[in-house]
């Protein structure tokens, strides 16, 4: 065990610590004392020092040992700190948020476990176990330990949104600040009440710089524009026979914004059609009706217009499934 290397002390004449036992005793048994107790008393030149010295508890002397000093967690190496939050933060289990608005009395507090209770804001705090317990307990101990726990949480686990809102999207991304769209690198996007991107979603979404593996689940309104949306529906209920060219099918922007992202290596997109034909048409065999060979013509045009888009390679998976809720553009075609 190495020696803890003793300061002057700086006391008032009146703080000394003193014995009458050590204060009568030769320099040299003094210093044999000293180095009984392992501290290098080189430094002192006068014998009260040493008594003053002798006289203190053990961790005062460590904390006022020049060789330690200031050193804190934050000294240690990058590579050690994140091999201890490996250890307490990163995990398998997604984070999955109802994409609720967050409450005002528990600002720190905007993900929950899976198995939790996913649709009670409230509940969460105290159903949090894990990784999530040890994000919201170590945030708090100060300002730079809270900027990274919340970086290396973001970026080394699993996220997503399952919620009953339109705005559950837009709702996540806001809840997790701007630290947490900045580091989040897994982000599964789900909800079949979602139906419209808007200006708000797309500039929260394009934060998320390092987000690598994105998973969204989009109404196929979401993705074309109003003329191609009533040529699909048309193709389903009234012309099965019409020739669809992909070279006339629009999309919107909010597909392409996908490909902007800089760090995206692997998209999957769920695209949800309107149950037109359950609704309309009798059944048919499985892979000949019109909604089946929509769903194929639909796949098809996405993955070429993402390959147009990107400027990076990307792993694509593409589904096409019903499930969709009917947008205005159904209401207005069934007045007529």
């Amino acid at each position: 065990m190495p020696s803890i290397i003793v300061s002057k002390p700086r006391v008032a004449f009146s703080e000394r610590r003193t014995d009458p036992s050590l204060c009568g005793l030769p320099r040299e048994q003094l210093l044999e004392k000293a180095h009984k107790r392992r501290l290098d008393v080189s430094r002192l030149t006068e014998d009260w020092e040493i008594v003053h010295v002798l006289l203190t508890p053990v961790q005062e002397q460590v904390e006022n040992s020049p060789g330690t000093k200031g050193l804190t967690f934050f000294h240690l190496p990058g590579e050690i700190r994140n091999k201890i939050y490996g250890h307490l933060l990163a995990g398998k289990t997604r984070f999955v948020s109802s994409g609720s608005i967050k409450p005002k009395f528990n600002p720190d507090l905007v993900i929950a476990v899976e198995d939790t209770h996913p649709y009670t804001w409230w509940m969460r705090y105290t159903s949090l176990k894990g990784t999530g317990y040890e994000l919201v307990t170590m945030s708090v101990a100060n300002r730079q330990l809270r900027k990274e726990v919340r970086s290396f949480f973001f970026a080394h686990n699993p996220f997503g949104v399952n919620g009953s809102k339109t705005a559950s999207h837009y709702n996540l991304l806001s809840n997790i600040g701007a630290d947490g769209r900045a580091n989040i690198s897994q982000l599964c996007l789900d909800g079949k009440a979602f139906q419209k991107n808007d200006t708000d979603f797309e500039r929260l979404l394009s934060n998320c710089v390092n987000l690598q593996d994105l998973k969204i689940r989009l109404h196929v309104g979401n993705i074309v524009d109003y003329f191609t949306y009533k040529m699909f529906r048309r193709f389903v209920l009234v012309n099965p026979k019409m020739k669809i060219v992909e070279h006339f099918i629009t999309f919107s922007r909010d597909l392409s914004m996908l490909t902007r992202l800089p760090a995206l290596q692997k998209l999957s997109i769920m695209v949800n059609i309107p149950d037109w034909e359950d609704r309309w048409s009798a059944p048919q065999a499985a892979g000949s009706s019109p909604e089946d060979q929509l769903k194929t013509i639909i796949k098809r045009a996405v993955f070429k217009k993402l390959e147009q888009t990107s400027e990076k390679s990307l792993q694509v998976k593409i589904w096409v499934e019903n499930g969709g809720q009917e947008l205005d553009w159904d209401v207005e075609h069934r007045r007529r």
